[in-house]
């Protein structure tokens, strides 16, 4: 494999030389013809920069860790390929943590072990991982939380808004009886979401009971054990937390010999690829996955640059309309 010193002796000039030249640090200063024989012959040579020993002289490898609980989950994988290529056009890259649903006991450990791949920063996009344990088990790294409310979150998504519209949809329709099947109560997220569910259907003097909601805690298997109680319980219309939960809700109700949309209404969110091969094709909330990235690749290069994190900011989800959806029977 050629090396720096390869280069400066066919090119006749010093390894700082073809060093600064190929990193781009001032190449201008040695001259344009000079600039392009090094980079010519490096090309014709195969040479490739060793990362280790660039990491170790300046203390940066432009890799970006990203943790995540699991891979199976589709909206996972949309984060995860948007991310990538995110990072790609700022010069960066990827490098992947899968927690699994690590314990609490163990996750200072995790953490350790992760951050030892001499990452630059780190994105906790895991909501099982505590986002006040992430950055005090890896600082001074910058540390930034995906889509939390958080001091070190750059963007997320206002669930507010989400929840509304989708819950007025539903009225709108005509439904009443509106069930949904949310995340577990000890998350932020769901706690802001059943809170803005029951203000609106209040607002339209529904009280809804116990039985018209339920916790999934995230997994698509409870959700589909979930819904049969939600139909039992008269709902006309369900929102789901995801589209994922969306589909399940949707092959219940088909068991239970009940059509869709014409006997019930179906909601998902996240606008995931899987809306649109549904079969009747998904109502759902696009969720921004580019612009959340961007917003966190942009705060991250921020605070690498010894820069402020931007002010934090709220996105919406506009509400795309398919054939899920219909009046109550």
């Amino acid at each position: 494999m050629a090396t720096l010193r390869d280069i400066a002796q066919e090119a006749k000039v010093s390894v700082p030389t073809v060093s600064n030249i190929l990193n781009g640090y001032n190449p201008g200063s040695y001259g344009a013809a000079v600039a392009k024989r090094v980079r010519a012959i490096a090309k014709r040579l195969d040479y490739r920069p060793n990362c280790m020993a660039r990491a170790m002289r300046t203390r940066k490898t432009n890799i970006i860790g990203l943790l995540v609980w699991g891979m199976a989950d589709l909206s996972t994988g949309k984060l995860v390929d948007t991310f990538e290529r995110t990072l790609h056009r700022q010069g960066r890259r990827l490098m992947l943590g899968v927690s699994g649903g690590i314990a609490k006991t163990a996750a200072a450990g995790y953490l350790r072990d992760f951050q030892a791949g001499m990452m630059d920063g780190i994105i906790n996009a895991d909501p099982f991982l505590e986002a006040d344990l992430v950055v005090d088990t890896l600082r001074p790294r910058p540390v930034l939380t995906y889509n939390r409310a958080h001091p070190s979150c750059p963007a997320r998504i206002n669930y507010v808004h989400q929840v509304e519209t989708a819950v007025k949809h539903l009225l709108n329709f005509g439904h009443r009886r509106i069930g949904f099947l949310h995340g577990p109560k000890w998350d932020s997220t769901p706690q802001i979401q059943i809170a803005t569910y029951h203000t609106i259907m209040r607002r339209h003097d529904i009280e809804p009971p116990a039985e018209w909601l339920a916790d999934t805690n995230w997994d698509p298997d409870n959700a589909e054990r979930l819904t049969p109680a939600l139909l039992a319980a008269g709902c006309t219309a369900i929102v789901c937390n995801n589209d994922w939960f969306a589909m399940r809700a949707i092959r219940v109700a088909r068991r239970a010999g009940l059509r869709v949309p014409e006997d019930v209404s179906i909601i998902g969110a996240d606008d995931l690829p899987i809306a649109m091969v549904s079969d009747p094709e998904l109502t759902t909330l696009h969720f921004p996955y580019e612009t959340m990235a961007e917003k966190h690749v942009d705060a991250m290069l921020a605070l690498l640059h010894g820069k402020p994190m931007p002010p934090p900011v709220l996105l919406e989800q506009d509400l795309v309309i398919r054939g899920s959806t219909a009046p109550p029977p």
